[in-house]
């Protein structure tokens, strides 16, 4: 009997085996794709997977995948094949990812990601994350800051700032310089419709990140972890100094980082210039949102910044930094220049220019909702050819209604031009240097965003004064600065041309858009022809030149400025600038006596010093 239960025992235990075994099998393929408690996953089989993708710019652009998991939010970084345009990779949108490998927690991809359309975001229950352009505001209207204040084993200095510096640069601006704080800069920028309240801000002095470590689990990342206080990007350190530090803010002093929108780690003065794969940054900042955790009081996400102690105190460059949370790209020129694609001395998102403080220019205005209502939007059917399109356009500090936005004219399917108008406004919005106070001017910006893909540059593509006009030869379009009013704006006329030159001189129409209609156009007076050569934006008359001849260079970082007071002095005035003299003109020849000599001319007046770009 004894004999016969064993052998019915066995028996059993065969056929469990035979019905567990494929079951057993799946799981253990399955369980390195679920990347359970610090898990390296690993796969060989292609795949689809759904997230949203953010980025960060290193020495080079790297790129990671936030997607939702039964165990938590979780975090790929993704490896593009050569062959893939990243100008193309949709930033800070939902998308489906067709990968093909993970290998040590990487996943490697050889396709574009797709956009989420709003019905398949619907159907996956998701909650809507891509902006609306032109909208209400898609950013925080009081946005919760916490900062780390680090040291780093291996890098032999002290933290960049005390606390209450911090907290300083954020609300009373005692030790900044001109004594300007964050919280007025916000509100003066946005308007006053964006506030950031003391009860929203958290500054930490925190401990010294390892010299190598491991996130305490529950983590996000699929490699398992691992980090070095030696590189910004082995092992996608930088990113995981934040996780490491959120472990320990939690753990002692129960203070859950997923309820503020901005991260912002401040790194001792020399650190981004001298560990390895940091660059030599003033400021960085992950494309977008990089976490989509809610909570009570955070309905919107987070996103990591990170800011150089050598540059503490620059208020702008944290704002900038802040706006890359916000899907703000870089605010350029055309064809660049020694600041890479941040070469627009009137955006916030360009390099440093003016007097080194700015809001942001009317594109990037419209695209997070902070002036999203365009005083006129026109298209084709508002511009007929040759019959210029009268606008008044008050100054874009003034109120929430100050731009002129262009679509069609010949420009690309998605390109939008934007009209603004700008002044010197103190003291957060100066875009040019003192001597040009109370001068207006006639800026035209493009942007190519969309709903779909928001992450995309401004391009500066013109800036002209009172009585010039600017002509763009891309398109077909062409604009007047008539006259500038301070109670009712500028008068501006647009024009769509049909033609580089005045063909008919009896019909009433300016073809050329030179603003000189039948025979008050030269052409039809002399024959001369007004055709300008081939070229990206051309400016008729005096004004500042919107595209460098300079071709693209690599990126530096200059050396920062000082940027906090040592003690508490008054403000510093700027010191204006010695006018260069007038010009020696040379005694007058002996005239022939048959002839009278001819008066000396007037010196030319003084000259103010050219404007400078560049910062980061």
């Amino acid at each position: 009997m004894t004999g016969h239960r064993s052998f019915c025992g066995s028996m059993a235990l065969h056929a469990a085996a035979r019905i567990l075994a494929p079951l057993l099998t799946v799981l253990l393929l399955l369980s390195p794709l679920l990347g359970i408690n610090g898990q390296v996953v690993q796969s060989n089989t292609p795949g689809n997977i759904t997230g949203t993708m953010t980025s960060l710019e290193l020495a080079e652009l790297l790129f990671y995948l936030t997607y939702a998991d039964p165990q938590g939010e979780k975090i790929y970084r993704v490896i593009f094949c050569s062959g893939v345009s990243l100008d193309i990779i949709p930033i800070a949108t939902p998308i489906t990812l067709k990968y093909d490998k993970i290998v040590d927690g990487i996943m490697y991809a050889c396709s574009v990601p797709v956009r989420l359309s709003d019905q398949q975001q619907q159907q996956l229950g998701r909650r809507r994350l891509q902006q609306q352009l032109g909208g209400s505001i898609t950013t925080p209207l009081q946005p919760r800051i916490l900062f780390y204040i680090p040291t780093f084993c291996g890098y032999d200095a002290p933290a960049a700032v005390t606390p209450e510096r911090v907290l300083d640069l954020v609300f009373t601006g005692k030790w900044t310089w001109r004594n300007r704080w964050l919280a007025a800069y916000f509100d003066f920028c946005s308007y006053g419709q964006v506030e950031i309240l003391p009860s929203n801000v958290k500054v930490l002095s925190a401990p010294e990140v390892p010299c190598s470590g491991t996130i305490p689990n529950p983590q996000p990342y699929n490699d398992g972890g691992v980090f070095t206080s030696s590189s910004c990007e082995r092992y996608d350190s930088m990113t995981k100094w934040h996780y490491w530090l959120d472990a320990w803010a939690i753990k002692t002093y129960g203070v859950n980082a997923s309820d503020y929108h901005h991260r912002v780690m401040i790194l001792p003065s020399g650190f981004s210039g001298t560990v390895a794969g940091c660059g030599g940054f003033a400021g960085r900042a992950t494309a977008g949102r990089v976490s989509l955790i809610r909570t009570p009081v955070n309905n919107w996400g987070s996103g990591h910044v990170w800011w150089s102690g050598n540059n503490v105190g620059d208020l702008e460059i944290l704002f900038h930094e802040i706006a890359h949370n916000y899907a703000m790209a870089h605010a350029n020129v055309v064809g660049g220049c020694n600041t890479n694609d941040q070469c627009d001395h009137t955006c916030i998102m360009g390099g440093t220019g003016g007097q080194g403080i700015r809001c942001f220019n009317a594109p990037h205005n419209w695209q997070v909702g902070w002036a999203s209502k365009p005083v006129r939007e026109l298209g084709d059917s508002d511009l007929p050819y040759g019959n210029p399109t009268a606008v008044r356009i008050p100054a874009q500090m003034n109120g929430l209604n100050t731009s002129v936005l262009v679509k069609g004219g010949g420009m690309p399917t998605n390109r939008k031009l934007f009209l603004s108008v700008r002044l010197n406004v103190y003291s957060y919005d100066l875009p040019w240097q003192f001597w040009d106070d109370n001068v207006p001017f006639l800026l035209m910006h493009t942007y190519d965003g969309t709903d779909g893909n928001p992450y995309s540059t401004t391009v500066f593509v013109g800036e002209i004064r009172v009585g010039t006009i600017w002509r763009d030869n891309k398109s077909n379009i062409s604009v007047r600065f008539d006259s500038w009013s301070k109670d009712s704006g500028a008068a501006v006329r647009i024009c769509r041309r049909s033609s580089g030159e005045e063909r008919e001189c009896a019909d009433g129409l300016d073809e050329d858009c030179n603003f000189l209609t039948d025979i008050e156009d030269l052409n039809c007076r002399a024959g001369a022809s007004s055709e300008t050569k081939a070229g990206e934006a051309v400016v008729v008359g005096s004004g500042r030149p919107t595209s460098p001849s300079r071709g693209p260079v690599s990126r530096r970082t200059p050396p920062p400025r000082p940027l906090l007071k040592q003690s508490p002095p008054s403000p510093r005035p700027p010191s204006p600038p010695s006018p260069r003299p007038p010009r020696k003109l040379a005694p007058p020849r002996k005239p022939s006596p048959p002839r009278k000599p001819s008066p000396p001319r007037k010196p030319s007046p003084p000259r103010p010093p050219p404007r400078g770009l560049g910062r980061r």
